[in-house]
C-alpha cells in the first residue's frame, strides 16, 4: 500500500508514505511531479530492500538505501530515459568526493555526523552504478546481484556477505573496489602526465614503417583504482574510445603507460570523456597537440 500523506517518504513492511503534495491551490509543478515519481519508486522499492533482504539499516544505512537508490535510478530511466536522476550518475557525486568532511562508507550510521544523505544514499548508489556499468558489465553484475538477492532473502546479510556474493557471482576479485570506495575517502583523479611519440620502426624488433608509436603516461592521483577510458581524436576528425579494465593498475597503482601504433596523427586525448568515473579534477584530463591549439 502506498499512502500519499504529509510525510515526504517513509517505508514500513507492506506500506509506504509518500509526500510531494500539491500546493494549496492544487498546482503540481513538473519538479513536484518528478519528486512524487521518485519517492514512490524509492519507498515501494523498500518492500524488497530491506524488507525481504533484511539488512541492518540502523547499523549500515547504505546496505538498503544504497541498493534501493541504485534500483530507483534504473526504474526512473525505465519511466523516462531522459529522467533527471539525482542519485546514480557518477558526475553527480563529484562535488561530495571533493570535500574534506567525509567519512568512509563503512562508518556505522550513528557515527555519521554530516552529509548523511550523500554517505548513505548518493555515494554508494553512484558506486554501484559504476561497478555495474564500468567495472563488471551489465550482464555479469546482474547475475551476481540476482544471486545475492536470492541467497539472502529473509536473512540478515552483513557488508562482507554482499561483497562475497558479488565476487562469487561475477567470478571477479573486487578487493580494490571495496577497499577504495567503502573503506577510504579516496577520490578518482586520473590525469594525463605526458604524451610522447616516436617513429614506429625505431622500436627494437618493430616493423612499423609509416606508423607512429604513441605513449600516454597517466597518473592516478586520487587513490581509487578504477578502469581507464581514453578518447583519442585524430587529425581526420575521427574518434576512438579505448576502455581498459582496472587490472592495468595491478603492478603500479600510481602510473600507467598506454602505448599504441597508428598511421594517423593524434590531436587530442581525453580521459573519462563521458564523466562516468567521477573524476574530481578534469583540468588534467585533456591533452591537445600543441600546434592544434587555436
Amino acid at each position: 500500500m502506498n499512502v500519499h500523506g504529509p510525510v515526504f517518504g517513509m517505508e514500513y513492511p507492506m506500506i509506504a508514505f509518500c509526500g510531494a503534495r500539491p500546493t494549496p491551490d492544487g498546482q503540481v509543478s513538473p519538479g513536484l511531479a518528478r519528486a512524487l515519481v521518485s519517492v514512490t519508486i524509492h519507498e515501494v522499492g523498500h518492500n524488497w530492500f530491506p524488507m525481504v533482504v533484511a539488512s541492518d539499516e540502523r547499523k549500515w544505512t547504505w546496505m538498503d538505501e544504497w541498493i534501493n537508490s541504485f534500483l530507483q535510478y534504473y526504474a526512473e530511466k525505465d519511466w523516462d530515459p531522459a529522467y533527471p536522476s539525482q542519485r546514480g550518475p557518477a558526475k553527480n557525486i563529484v562535488g561530495y568526493m571533493k570535500q574534506d568532511a567525509q567519512v568512509p562508507l563503512m562508518t556505522e550510521s550513528n557515527d555519521i555526523q554530516t552529509q548523511f544523505g550523500n554517505n548513505g544514499y548518493s555515494k554508494p548508489a553512484a558506486g554501484l552504478v559504476m561497478l555495474r556499468e564500468q567495472v563488471l558489465g551489465d550482464s555479469l553484475f546482474d547475475e551476481a546481484f540476482r544471486e545475492y538477492s536470492h541467497k539472502w532473502m529473509f536473512k540478515h546479510p552483513q557488508p562482507a556477505d554482499f561483497f562475497r556474493s558479488i565476487e562469487d557471482g561475477a567470478g571477479e576479485q573486487l578487493n580494490h573496489f571495496w577497499r577504495g570506495w567503502f573503506y577510504t575517502t579516496y577520490a578518482n583523479d586520473q590525469g594525463i602526465a605526458s604524451v610522447e611519440t616516436q617513429p614506429g620502426d625505431s622500436l627494437l624488433g618493430a616493423s612499423r614503417a609509416g606508423e607512429t608509436y604513441y605513449r600516454i603516461k597517466i597518473e592516478n592521483k586520487g587513490g581509487l583504482v578504477l578502469p581507464l577510458q581514453i578518447e583519442l581524436t585524430y587529425d581526420d576528425g575521427s574518434k576512438e574510445l579505448v576502455k581498459l579494465p582496472a587490472d592495468v593498475w595491478r603492478r603500479n597503482e600510481l602510473v600507467f603507460n598506454y602505448g599504441f601504433f597508428t598511421k594517423k596523427t593524434v590531436t587530442q586525448v581525453v580521459l573519462d570523456p563521458k564523466e562516468v568515473l567521477a573524476d574530481v579534477d578534469r583540468t588534467n584530463n585533456t591533452w591537445v597537440k600543441p600546434n592544434t591549439i587555436s
